[in-house]
């Protein structure tokens, strides 16, 4: 048996009906479907009562929780080993529960914490736009990573998460929203648990302006600072400093700040021209390309020139 878990939150609710019936329509079929719906209207429950189907658990919340607030309520009521990750925007392939629970097996005593897969990124309208590779793929992989203190993520709602090992290391950490995801994967790796990413597209991960990674995304990116050194000084047996400490005595300094965010200024004129190429407002994908340029040339043209590539591949 499989647990599955959503949060919905202001999802439009053509997304919402695409999301839920990529799971019902799994070739697996034994999971329950714990949706969360996450201080939004009554008629986001009655969608989803429409689906009429018994696996299905609706939890309402009394009051608006972050996502991983929220994906941690699921958890805690979820009554299976393994719980799969679903955002309320995105769609799974059919055979995405068959696959990486086949894996799970397959590995057979190897200590893994979460296998994801690799995504295609799409619009709005459910067109393919890009694709998403992360890394590892097998485990000799991910020890090479890990020998090389490389970071281990996956594609995050991709992923199918070990209740006990979730469980083990904290789970979410509510000072790091909205890169708790990130701390999270940080974390089960030096507990010695796998992260895996099945080098397969079972996952479409929705770009849009609304998403919480378009709308927060200089918050997540100084959170992703914040991980970062945390991670750096437990590996280093040195104590966590809490945000407040890192705001105080690491981003008020220029020599650290200034650097950082030059680049996040970069990748996020990089991301609004994407936004705008889109939406096919050509003129403002100009506009927001020459201050991405401007901040990181060689970013820009990585990206641009990985993304024609992909393109090419898909």
């Amino acid at each position: 048996m499989l647990s599955v878990v959503m949060s919905i939150y202001k999802t439009p609710k053509h997304f919402i009906s695409d999301s839920v019936r990529s799971i019902l329509n799994q070739t697996y079929k034994d999971f329950e479907f714990i949706i969360i719906n996450n201080g939004s209207d009554q008629d986001i429950t009655e969608l989803i009562l429409g689906f009429n189907d018994d696996r299905i658990k609706i939890i309402k919340t009394s009051e608006v929780l972050t996502l991983y607030e929220s994906r941690t309520l699921g958890f805690k009521e979820a009554k299976s080993e393994w719980i799969a990750l679903m955002d309320a925007d995105d769609k799974s392939l059919p055979n995405r529960f068959e696959q990486q629970l086949k894996y799970i097996k397959e590995v057979g005593n190897v200590k893994i914490a979460c296998v994801g897969s690799w995504a295609r990124y799409m619009n709005i309208h459910g067109e393919i736009i890009g694709h998403r590779r992360s890394r590892p793929t097998n485990v000799k992989e991910f020890n090479e990573m890990k020998i090389s203190n490389q970071a281990i993520i996956t594609t995050d709602p991709s992923a199918i998460i070990n209740k006990k090992a979730f469980f083990e290391v904290g789970g979410y950490r509510t000072e790091y929203t909205p890169a708790a995801d990130l701390d999270l994967w940080y974390r089960i790796v030096e507990k010695e648990y796998l992260i895996i990413s099945i080098p397969e597209y079972y996952f479409y991960y929705r770009i849009h302006k609304d998403a919480d990674s378009t709308k927060k995304f200089m918050l997540q990116r100084k959170k992703t600072h914040f991980a970062n050194l945390n991670m750096k000084r437990r590996r280093l047996n040195l104590n966590e400093v809490n945000y407040i400490c890192f705001l105080e005595n690491y981003w008020s300094k220029l020599s650290y700040r200034v650097p950082r965010q030059w680049r996040n200024y970069a990748k996020f004129f990089y991301k609004k021209a994407g936004l705008n190429y889109l939406s096919k407002n050509y003129p403002k994908v100009i506009l927001c390309l020459i201050p991405a340029i401007l901040f990181n040339p060689i970013y820009v043209l990585n990206r641009v020139l990985s993304h024609v590539f992909k393109i090419k591949n898909l």
